[in-house]
């Protein structure tokens, strides 16, 4: 028994136009990729953002998850650096808030008065940008506010001005390309109500999160990176020791004649430059040494007086000064914290 099979018609024309129809040069460069790595290459996937901590996952330098009144060109969270005034103005770090589908957290800044204002930016460190130079860059950033004059700005050495908030309240997605000027000097970020003049008024409110720069003319996908490599890239510009426990090993070291411990402090990664080392302020320590069975101890000792530092970016060297009582030899230095004391190793722009 013969099987009849039909098909309808095809027309031929229709196909060949198909085939005509235009993808463009970038279409035509990923069709011809051989591999999924030279695609992502080629469309900028992979580690892209230069805006370190963007939806502000880390914040060593403390908790700031109640409101904190803000103090003039000061960190708060990681990597983020207030430009505002110091007085009428404050910040909270919010956990766990829903942006765009995402559990992201934020950060809100406020003002209390049109007499001040609110500001924070991100320096980019010019090893991470300049060949960038002459390029297109795009910003982009989840922003809430009821200031219907605040936007992006783009410090270069000079100011630029990009796309503003309506203003409404709600959750809006900002994003601006520009062309990086040959001359810059800077690549600075920053969120607030600045356009040549500040522009607040009583309870002026500003909430951010999920912040990107990038190489291209498109706003990609904010890059979710883990909590660790986000911690990394922190804490090659800040550090600080363990504030969680009283006692702290600080370093291994070696006691002189002239009643110092000389000791060595690895860094948690290379950090840009050398840092500057410092007591968390406001803090009531003690620092003492262990030789043997022996504790030689700098009770109440503060560290201007007790401590002097040279530093690398591998390790940093601190000079335990005026420890009596020791013979020369193997020591290790301990640092007593109490409270929330720690040590700060800061290699900031």
């Amino acid at each position: 028994m013969a099987v009849r099979i039909t098909k309808s018609a095809v027309n031929i024309r229709e196909k060949l136009a198909e085939l005509e129809r235009p993808i463009g040069v970038n279409g035509a460069a990923l069709m011809a990729t051989n591999t999924p790595q030279d695609a992502f290459s080629l469309i900028g996937a992979g580690r892209k953002n230069l805006i370190i901590n963007g939806k502000f996952q880390i914040s060593q330098r403390g908790t700031y998850t109640s409101s904190t009144n803000t103090t003039l060109n000061t960190y708060y969270l990681d990597r983020w650096f207030w430009n505002g005034d110091v007085s009428g103005t404050s910040l909270q770090h919010k956990l766990d808030q829903t942006v765009n589908g995402y559990i992201v957290n934020t950060l809100y800044y406020t003002t209390n008065s049109a007499s001040y204002s609110s500001s924070f930016g991100q320096q980019i460190e010019d090893k991470k940008w300049k060949h960038l130079l002459g390029k297109q860059i795009t910003v982009s950033a989840w922003v809430k506010t009821n200031n219907p004059k605040v936007g992006i700005r783009l410090y270069t050495g000079v100011q630029n001005y990009g796309p503003r908030h309506s203003g409404s309240g709600n959750w809006e997605y900002l994003t601006w390309t520009f062309t990086v000027p040959t001359g810059a000097t800077y690549l600075y970020p920053l969120i607030d109500s600045y356009n040549g003049a500040w522009n607040e008024f009583a309870n002026s409110y500003i909430e951010i999160t999920m912040v990107q720069l990038e190489e291209g003319k498109v706003a990609t996908p904010f890059e979710h990176r883990s909590f660790g490599e986000e911690l990394a890239l922190c804490q090659r510009y800040f550090w600080k020791t363990d504030t969680n426990n009283v006692y702290s090993q600080v370093a291994n070291g070696m006691y002189t004649t002239s009643n110092v411990v000389k000791c060595v402090v690895q860094n948690p990664v290379p950090m840009r430059s050398t840092p500057t080392v410092s007591v968390s302020s406001g803090q009531n320590n003690s620092f003492f040494a262990q030789q043997g069975d022996t504790t030689l101890t700098s009770s109440g000792a503060t560290f201007s007086s007790r401590w002097t530092a040279g530093s690398g970016v591998l390790k940093s060297w601190l000079d335990f000064n005026n420890v009596p009582g020791g013979t020369q030899g193997y020591a290790v230095a301990i640092y007593r914290a109490n409270g929330n004391g720690a040590l700060d190793f800061s290699a900031e722009l």
